[in-house]
């Protein structure tokens, strides 16, 4: 959680990161996230984190309240892990 990357001489901090899958995962909020300045900033990281062979996962506060066994079973496939069943 919370973690440090470092990519083409530069830092982001990843809210929760998966380095041996390369997975990363953004909680996303409309209050931190929902800025102009925060929007364009997401995106270009994203783009970066995409062309050095990352995956980014974002997930809003609400879909993690309403649909977590969903987002779990969507980072379960993300990873690599073993599925049981799909969430209804």
């Amino acid at each position: 959680m919370n973690a440090d990357l470092a990519i083409r001489g530069r830092f982001f901090e990843i809210d929760a990161l998966w380095e041996t899958q390369r997975v990363a995962l953004e909680l996303d909020s409309r209050g931190v996230h929902g800025t102009p300045k925060r929007f364009e900033t997401d995106r270009q990281r994203d783009r970066i984190l995409v062309a050095e062979g990352w995956r980014t996962m974002r997930v809003t506060w609400q879909q993690l309240q309403e649909e977590p066994d969903q987002i779990a079973f969507d980072l379960r496939l993300a990873l690599g892990s073993p599925v049981l069943t799909h969430p209804h």
